[in-house]
Protein backbone atom coordinates (compact mmCIF):
# COMPACT_ATOMS: atom_id res chain seq x y z
CA UNK A 1 0.00 0.00 0.00
CA UNK A 2 1.88 3.52 -1.04
CA UNK A 3 1.38 5.85 0.92
CA UNK A 4 -0.80 7.93 -1.30
CA UNK A 5 -3.26 5.37 -1.27
CA UNK A 6 -3.41 4.65 2.84
CA UNK A 7 -6.71 5.69 4.18
CA UNK A 8 -6.28 8.53 6.81
CA UNK A 9 -7.07 6.62 9.76
CA UNK A 10 -3.90 4.67 8.90
CA UNK A 11 -1.34 7.80 9.63
CA UNK A 12 -4.11 10.01 11.77
CA UNK A 13 -5.57 7.71 14.25
CA UNK A 14 -1.75 6.92 16.14
CA UNK A 15 -0.79 10.61 15.62
CA UNK A 16 -3.32 11.39 17.86
CA UNK A 17 -3.17 9.28 20.41
CA UNK A 18 0.76 10.17 20.61
CA UNK A 19 -0.78 13.64 21.28
CA UNK A 20 -3.30 12.30 23.70
CA UNK A 21 0.41 10.98 25.28
CA UNK A 22 -0.74 7.19 24.67
CA UNK A 23 2.65 4.56 24.60
CA UNK A 24 1.23 2.10 22.69
CA UNK A 25 -1.15 1.01 20.04
CA UNK A 26 -3.40 -2.41 19.34
CA UNK A 27 -5.52 -2.73 16.79
CA UNK A 28 -7.51 -5.47 18.30
CA UNK A 29 -10.08 -6.11 15.39
CA UNK A 30 -8.16 -9.17 13.43
CA UNK A 31 -9.98 -7.40 9.88
CA UNK A 32 -7.78 -4.54 10.76
CA UNK A 33 -4.89 -6.50 10.21
CA UNK A 34 -4.58 -6.54 7.01
CA UNK A 35 -2.95 -3.64 6.95
CA UNK A 36 -0.84 -3.74 9.66
CA UNK A 37 2.47 -3.58 8.46
CA UNK A 38 1.70 -0.06 6.82
CA UNK A 39 -0.04 1.50 9.60
CA UNK A 40 3.28 0.37 11.73
CA UNK A 41 5.65 1.84 9.33
CA UNK A 42 3.59 5.22 10.11
CA UNK A 43 2.71 4.80 13.83
CA UNK A 44 4.87 6.99 16.48
CA UNK A 45 3.61 4.69 19.04
CA UNK A 46 4.78 1.15 19.47
CA UNK A 47 2.17 -1.20 17.53
CA UNK A 48 1.25 -4.50 19.37
CA UNK A 49 1.07 -6.62 16.57
CA UNK A 50 -1.79 -9.62 16.89
CA UNK A 51 0.09 -11.67 13.92
CA UNK A 52 3.11 -11.59 15.52
CA UNK A 53 2.00 -12.43 19.01
CA UNK A 54 0.26 -15.24 17.55
CA UNK A 55 3.14 -16.61 15.40
CA UNK A 56 4.93 -16.45 18.71
CA UNK A 57 2.68 -18.22 20.57
CA UNK A 58 2.70 -21.32 17.50
CA UNK A 59 5.97 -21.80 17.78
CA UNK A 60 5.98 -22.12 21.28
CA UNK A 61 3.15 -24.99 21.36
CA UNK A 62 5.19 -26.54 18.29
CA UNK A 63 2.39 -27.00 16.08
CA UNK A 64 2.79 -27.51 12.53
CA UNK A 65 -0.77 -27.46 10.80
CA UNK A 66 -3.61 -25.39 11.95
CA UNK A 67 -6.97 -25.15 10.52
CA UNK A 68 -8.77 -21.38 10.61
CA UNK A 69 -12.44 -20.58 10.54
CA UNK A 70 -13.50 -16.70 10.65
CA UNK A 71 -14.35 -14.67 7.44
CA UNK A 72 -14.03 -15.57 4.42
CA UNK A 73 -11.11 -13.12 3.32
CA UNK A 74 -9.55 -14.10 6.48
CA UNK A 75 -9.52 -17.70 5.61
CA UNK A 76 -8.58 -17.69 2.18
CA UNK A 77 -5.19 -15.52 2.46
CA UNK A 78 -4.55 -18.15 5.76
CA UNK A 79 -4.54 -15.17 8.03
CA UNK A 80 -3.08 -12.45 5.57
CA UNK A 81 -0.52 -14.77 4.71
CA UNK A 82 1.61 -13.30 7.26
CA UNK A 83 1.69 -16.88 10.09
CA UNK A 84 5.18 -18.50 9.67
CA UNK A 85 6.86 -21.48 10.85
CA UNK A 86 3.14 -23.54 10.31
CA UNK A 87 0.81 -24.47 7.81
CA UNK A 88 -2.39 -22.57 8.14
CA UNK A 89 -5.59 -24.92 6.77
CA UNK A 90 -9.12 -22.88 5.41
CA UNK A 91 -12.05 -24.80 5.32
CA UNK A 92 -13.20 -26.84 1.60
CA UNK A 93 -16.29 -25.52 0.06
CA UNK A 94 -18.79 -25.26 0.78
CA UNK A 95 -17.81 -25.20 4.27
CA UNK A 96 -15.89 -22.15 4.02
CA UNK A 97 -19.06 -20.40 2.48
CA UNK A 98 -20.75 -22.11 5.84
CA UNK A 99 -18.45 -20.63 8.17
CA UNK A 100 -18.37 -17.79 6.99
CA UNK A 101 -22.39 -16.65 7.16
CA UNK A 102 -22.50 -18.47 10.35
CA UNK A 103 -19.48 -15.91 11.48
CA UNK A 104 -20.67 -12.87 10.06
CA UNK A 105 -24.47 -13.07 11.46
CA UNK A 106 -22.94 -13.98 14.68
CA UNK A 107 -21.01 -10.93 14.39
CA UNK A 108 -23.68 -8.89 13.26
CA UNK A 109 -26.16 -9.89 15.94
CA UNK A 110 -23.59 -10.25 18.90
CA UNK A 111 -24.76 -13.58 20.26
CA UNK A 112 -24.30 -17.01 18.87
CA UNK A 113 -27.38 -19.51 17.44
CA UNK A 114 -27.38 -23.02 18.16
CA UNK A 115 -27.31 -23.51 14.39
CA UNK A 116 -24.26 -21.23 13.78
CA UNK A 117 -22.36 -22.99 16.73
CA UNK A 118 -23.04 -26.56 15.50
CA UNK A 119 -21.87 -25.53 11.54
CA UNK A 120 -18.78 -23.87 13.44
CA UNK A 121 -18.00 -27.22 15.36
CA UNK A 122 -18.50 -29.45 12.42
CA UNK A 123 -16.18 -27.93 9.98
CA UNK A 124 -13.74 -27.52 12.80
CA UNK A 125 -13.84 -31.27 13.47
CA UNK A 126 -13.49 -31.86 9.88
CA UNK A 127 -10.98 -29.86 9.91
CA UNK A 128 -9.29 -31.63 12.29
CA UNK A 129 -9.93 -34.91 11.43
CA UNK A 130 -9.63 -35.22 7.47
CA UNK A 131 -7.44 -32.36 6.53
CA UNK A 132 -4.69 -33.35 9.51
CA UNK A 133 -5.03 -30.07 11.44
CA UNK A 134 -3.49 -30.23 15.27
CA UNK A 135 -5.41 -27.12 16.34
CA UNK A 136 -8.44 -24.64 14.82
CA UNK A 137 -7.09 -21.16 14.98
CA UNK A 138 -9.80 -18.30 15.70
CA UNK A 139 -9.74 -16.26 13.02
CA UNK A 140 -12.40 -13.70 14.03
CA UNK A 141 -12.49 -11.77 17.97
CA UNK A 142 -16.37 -12.62 17.70
CA UNK A 143 -15.70 -16.30 17.83
CA UNK A 144 -14.95 -16.31 21.47
CA UNK A 145 -18.67 -16.76 21.61
CA UNK A 146 -18.90 -19.70 19.87
CA UNK A 147 -15.95 -21.22 21.67
CA UNK A 148 -14.27 -21.54 25.18
CA UNK A 149 -10.89 -23.21 25.36
CA UNK A 150 -11.85 -25.38 28.30
CA UNK A 151 -14.79 -26.42 26.41
CA UNK A 152 -14.46 -26.83 23.12
CA UNK A 153 -13.17 -30.55 23.02
CA UNK A 154 -9.97 -29.70 20.95
CA UNK A 155 -6.82 -27.42 20.77
CA UNK A 156 -7.59 -23.81 20.33
CA UNK A 157 -5.52 -21.14 18.76
CA UNK A 158 -7.65 -17.97 19.93
CA UNK A 159 -5.92 -15.11 18.31
CA UNK A 160 -7.86 -12.30 20.58
CA UNK A 161 -7.03 -14.18 23.37
CA UNK A 162 -2.99 -14.25 22.65
CA UNK A 163 -3.34 -10.33 21.48
CA UNK A 164 -4.93 -9.86 24.88
CA UNK A 165 -2.54 -11.49 26.90
CA UNK A 166 0.48 -9.82 25.37
CA UNK A 167 -1.04 -6.36 25.84
CA UNK A 168 -1.69 -7.36 29.26
CA UNK A 169 1.93 -8.53 29.74
CA UNK A 170 3.18 -5.55 28.28
CA UNK A 171 1.49 -3.34 30.44
CA UNK A 172 2.56 -4.86 33.91
CA UNK A 173 5.99 -5.06 32.56
CA UNK A 174 6.36 -1.75 31.57
CA UNK A 175 3.49 1.28 33.90
CA UNK A 176 3.65 4.12 32.55
CA UNK A 177 6.56 6.72 33.83
CA UNK A 178 5.87 9.33 35.74
CA UNK A 179 7.33 13.03 34.33
CA UNK A 180 6.95 16.43 35.77
CA UNK A 181 5.60 18.12 33.13
CA UNK A 182 7.11 21.35 31.67
CA UNK A 183 5.39 24.57 32.66
CA UNK A 184 3.59 26.61 29.98
CA UNK A 185 5.68 29.58 30.91
CA UNK A 186 9.12 27.85 30.37
CA UNK A 187 7.72 25.76 27.11
CA UNK A 188 7.29 28.84 25.39
CA UNK A 189 10.93 30.15 26.18
CA UNK A 190 12.27 26.72 25.26
CA UNK A 191 9.87 26.24 22.14
CA UNK A 192 11.89 30.07 20.94
CA UNK A 193 15.12 28.81 21.81
CA UNK A 194 14.79 25.59 19.61
CA UNK A 195 13.37 27.41 16.52
CA UNK A 196 16.43 29.70 17.29
CA UNK A 197 18.79 26.79 17.13
CA UNK A 198 17.64 24.22 14.88
CA UNK A 199 16.04 26.37 12.80
CA UNK A 200 12.10 24.98 11.37
CA UNK A 201 10.93 22.19 12.84
CA UNK A 202 7.21 20.63 13.40
CA UNK A 203 5.79 19.95 16.76
CA UNK A 204 6.71 16.56 17.10
CA UNK A 205 10.29 17.59 16.68
CA UNK A 206 10.24 20.11 18.81
CA UNK A 207 8.53 18.23 21.92
CA UNK A 208 11.59 15.50 21.44
CA UNK A 209 13.97 17.27 21.23
CA UNK A 210 13.07 19.26 24.82
CA UNK A 211 12.25 15.58 26.64
CA UNK A 212 15.67 14.01 24.92
CA UNK A 213 17.95 17.49 26.18
CA UNK A 214 16.13 16.68 29.81
CA UNK A 215 17.63 13.29 29.44
CA UNK A 216 13.80 11.82 29.04
CA UNK A 217 13.36 13.32 32.61
CA UNK A 218 10.67 16.34 31.68
CA UNK A 219 7.75 15.23 29.65
CA UNK A 220 6.38 17.71 26.89
CA UNK A 221 2.26 17.16 27.08
CA UNK A 222 0.97 17.32 23.40
CA UNK A 223 -1.94 18.91 24.80
CA UNK A 224 0.04 21.59 26.01
CA UNK A 225 2.45 22.34 23.19
CA UNK A 226 -0.21 22.84 20.54
CA UNK A 227 -2.15 25.87 21.99
CA UNK A 228 0.48 26.79 23.15
CA UNK A 229 2.30 26.85 19.02
CA UNK A 230 -1.08 28.22 17.99
CA UNK A 231 -0.87 30.96 20.65
CA UNK A 232 2.92 31.68 19.62
CA UNK A 233 1.93 32.18 16.03
CA UNK A 234 -1.02 34.55 16.96
CA UNK A 235 1.53 36.84 19.07
CA UNK A 236 3.48 37.55 15.85
CA UNK A 237 6.79 34.99 17.91
CA UNK A 238 6.79 32.18 15.46
CA UNK A 239 5.11 31.42 11.92
CA UNK A 240 4.36 27.83 10.28
CA UNK A 241 4.38 26.64 6.70
CA UNK A 242 3.43 23.58 5.65
CA UNK A 243 6.39 20.80 4.55
CA UNK A 244 7.50 17.55 4.85
CA UNK A 245 8.93 15.74 7.50
CA UNK A 246 12.02 13.30 7.73
CA UNK A 247 9.11 10.28 6.73
CA UNK A 248 7.76 12.32 3.69
CA UNK A 249 4.57 12.87 5.97
CA UNK A 250 2.44 16.42 5.67
CA UNK A 251 3.35 18.41 8.61
CA UNK A 252 3.52 22.04 9.95
CA UNK A 253 6.93 23.39 10.77
CA UNK A 254 7.37 26.04 12.78
CA UNK A 255 10.33 28.96 12.48
CA UNK A 256 11.12 31.54 14.56
CA UNK A 257 10.12 35.63 13.21
CA UNK A 258 11.82 38.53 14.10
CA UNK A 259 9.40 39.25 16.99
CA UNK A 260 10.20 36.12 18.12
CA UNK A 261 14.06 36.76 18.23
CA UNK A 262 13.34 39.73 19.87
CA UNK A 263 11.43 38.32 22.63
CA UNK A 264 13.98 35.40 23.28
CA UNK A 265 16.92 38.18 23.48
CA UNK A 266 14.82 40.18 25.76
CA UNK A 267 13.99 36.92 28.21
CA UNK A 268 17.45 35.12 27.78
CA UNK A 269 18.08 36.02 31.58
CA UNK A 270 15.06 34.28 32.41
CA UNK A 271 14.74 31.47 30.00
CA UNK A 272 18.24 30.04 31.26
CA UNK A 273 17.41 30.76 35.09
CA UNK A 274 14.07 28.81 34.06
CA UNK A 275 15.77 26.00 32.11
CA UNK A 276 18.39 25.65 35.25
CA UNK A 277 15.59 24.90 37.54
CA UNK A 278 13.96 22.57 35.65
CA UNK A 279 17.07 20.43 33.49
CA UNK A 280 20.19 21.98 35.79
CA UNK A 281 22.30 19.13 34.13
CA UNK A 282 21.58 19.74 30.42
CA UNK A 283 21.11 24.24 30.76
CA UNK A 284 24.61 23.83 28.29
CA UNK A 285 23.25 21.31 25.74
CA UNK A 286 20.19 22.98 25.62
CA UNK A 287 21.52 26.55 24.57
CA UNK A 288 24.24 24.97 22.34
CA UNK A 289 23.04 22.04 20.24
CA UNK A 290 22.71 22.33 16.92
CA UNK A 291 20.95 19.35 14.95
CA UNK A 292 20.55 19.40 11.20
CA UNK A 293 16.78 19.19 9.85
CA UNK A 294 15.90 17.19 6.77
CA UNK A 295 13.03 19.66 5.91
CA UNK A 296 11.95 21.37 2.55
CA UNK A 297 8.78 23.40 1.68
CA UNK A 298 6.25 21.55 0.31
CA UNK A 299 5.72 22.47 -3.15
CA UNK A 300 2.01 23.68 -4.03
Amino acid sequence: MTQSHRPPYISDSPTALFSAAAECVCVTSIAGHFCIDDFKAVSPLLVVDMIAEVTRAIEVRGLNRIGIIGTRTVMETRFYGRITGAEIVPPSEPDLDHVHQAYTSMATSGFVTQDQRSVLNAVSHRLLEDQGAEAIMLGGTDLALAFKEQAAGFPLVDCAGIHADAIAKLAIACPMKEKPEVLQGTLALMVLKRLDVLGPQHGYGIARRIEQISGDVQAVNQGTLYPLLLKLEHEGSIASQWGASENNRRAHFYRLTTTGRKQLQQDCPRTSNSISRIMPCCKDSFFSSHVSLNWRPRRR
